[in-house]
């Protein structure tokens, strides 16, 4: 994985040293609510492998979502109305 602190900002991780990512990714694993955290590491790191700037994709298609919603007939009524 190239980017261990975007995954874990990505994910709301709080993993104190990152170069013991694997330590703590094993004690994560543990939890019932991450018990498919290395299935979620290996889609991160296919889409690393497909986009060079994982961040800046997520801000693109961020604003991609933004840009669609003001588009929105539905949204401009909704801002006149409050």
């Amino acid at each position: 994985m190239r980017d261990i602190k975007g995954f874990c900002k990505l994910m709301d991780l709080s993993i104190p040293e990152y170069t013991h990512f694997d330590y703590y990714i094993n004690q994560i694993s543990k939890v019932d609510k991450w018990k498919n955290i290395y299935e979620m590491i290996k889609l991160y790191e296919l889409a690393e492998s497909e986009h060079s700037d994982l961040y800046q994709f997520r801000m693109d298609k961020s604003n991609e979502i933004i840009n669609f919603i003001n588009q929105q007939d539905l949204f401009k009524n909704l801002v006149m109305i409050i």
